[in-house]
């Protein structure tokens, strides 16, 4: 019986050796395994570290072209400014031009029927063609008068028309 103690023994401890084999070789593969997943895992850390640096340098060379583009949009929009400046000056420069012609074409046409009207009063035979215009000439030098005002907003430039009357 002993031997077959001895046998159970035995088929035991193969067993249990054949079990602690299996075990370790269990414990090898998992390390193994683990070993190889983490490697897939470090390879695929280190290539999104790479795209993240490419990514980076892309980030900072679009950020120095759009900056670059930014100042040369400034530095064309701050022209465009002082052409618009430039312009809307001379626009008024132009329109203060304008009203002073326009100023002195009323005085000259002012002048110039008062003249008319004067040389009518120095006639001393008025006949009706005469009176007509005569009348003709005072009511357009009615008409004149308050526009030349009124362009001027109350601040009505006396010409020489207020000295030549007298």
């Amino acid at each position: 019986m002993l031997s077959e103690a001895e046998a159970q023994i035995r088929n035991r401890m193969e067993g249990i050796s054949t079990d602690r084999l299996e075990g370790e070789k269990r414990t090898r593969l998992q390390t193994q395994e683990e070993g190889t997943n983490e490697a897939r895992l470090q390879a695929k850390l280190e290539a999104v570290e790479t795209e993240n640096d490419q990514l980076k340098r892309q980030m900072a060379v679009l950020n120095k072209d759009a900056e670059q583009k930014n100042f040369e949009q400034l530095q064309y929009l701050e022209k465009v400014k002082e052409s618009l400046q430039h312009i809307t000056s001379l626009s008024e420069s132009q329109q203060r031009t304008i009203a002073c012609l326009q100023d002195e074409i009323s005085a000259a046409q002012q002048l110039a029927i008062e003249t008319q009207i004067r040389q009518l009063e120095q006639v001393e035979h008025l006949t009706d063609e005469t009176r007509q215009l005569k009348e003709t000439l005072t009511a357009m030098q009615r008409q004149q008068q308050p526009s030349t005002e009124e362009r001027h907003r109350g601040k009505l430039i006396r010409t020489s028309l207020s000295t030549a009357t007298t």
